[in-house]
């Protein structure tokens, strides 16, 4: 696995209620978790008890379609829901969902496309920063992520392609925290084992990968959605696979990684 450190601290926090099995995304909202299933189900966001695994209520997205939601983030008072999956690269509806908090009406579909050039790849991972909507695209050949901006509230809008970062893992959730970006994916083969980059990012300019760190998590889980619990603990879920049913899983970075 690339020779990387590896999580040792790896443990199950909850089973997902039975409604999650496909679950595709975590989001924090101040102290509410969010989730969701991905393509094909109901065009819902469901508050979830992070240490029960249990559905506390359930928020019908009106005007919405959950045609292949596949990720998820908040900024500036709203939820945006990214349904963005595009396995066969066909897709020419490509949309996030922008979600108003305070009655969790739909304020806006942000209609995109990529620029030519890139084709039309498939992406599980957005995040928002500095008033930007960032894309993390998920490459089925090369293993890398395209990285992609455009504005918060804007119509119908191309992509900014921003540079590509070598992440060796097909990446499935972004997160970031202060001056750092967390991605969480996999590498493809009999088994997933999802690999973790942290790396700074500070300011206005691109992620800086030259200094920063993977490590892998040694359990087959097809993890889609990453969080925090708080400044140490991270949280991530997975979708239900023939080796492991739907959960919630907390780990600490290595020391080294710190």
């Amino acid at each position: 696995m690339m020779n990387l450190p590896k999580v040792d601290s790896l443990e199950r926090k909850a089973m997902l209620d039975h409604a999650l099995q496909e679950t595709s995304g975590l989001l924090k909202i101040d102290s509410t978790w969010w989730t969701f299933n991905d393509g094909g189900g109901f065009p819902n966001l469901y508050q979830i008890d992070p240490g029960s695994g249990e559905i506390l209520q359930t928020k019908k997205i009106a005007e919405a379609k959950n045609k292949d939601w596949e990720a998820i983030a908040f900024g500036e008072g709203f939820i945006f829901i990214g349904d963005i999956g595009n396995n066969r690269g066909g897709r020419k509806d490509l949309s996030v969902y922008m979600i108003d908090t305070s009655d969790f009406s739909l304020r806006k579909n942000l209609k995109f496309k990529y620029p030519e050039e890139f084709g039309n790849p498939d992406c599980e991972a957005i995040l928002t920063r500095d008033s930007l909507l960032y894309f993390f695209t998920k490459e089925h050949l090369d293993w890398d992520s395209k990285v992609f901006s455009r504005s918060l509230k804007k119509g119908k809008e191309e992509l900014k392609y921003l540079g590509t970062l070598n992440t060796e893992s097909k990446v499935t959730a972004a997160f970031s925290k202060r001056d750092t970006l967390y991605l969480l994916g996999y590498k493809e083969s009999i088994v997933r084992r999802p690999i973790v980059w942290k790396i700074p990012w500070t300011g206005s300019g691109f992620p800086q990968q030259e200094l920063g760190k993977a490590f892998f998590i040694n359990r087959n889980l097809q993890a889609e959605g990453l969080s925090m619990l708080n400044d140490s603990i991270f949280l991530i879920s997975n979708e239900k696979t023939k080796s492991e049913a739907q959960g919630l899983w907390t780990f600490e970075l290595p020391l080294l990684t710190q």
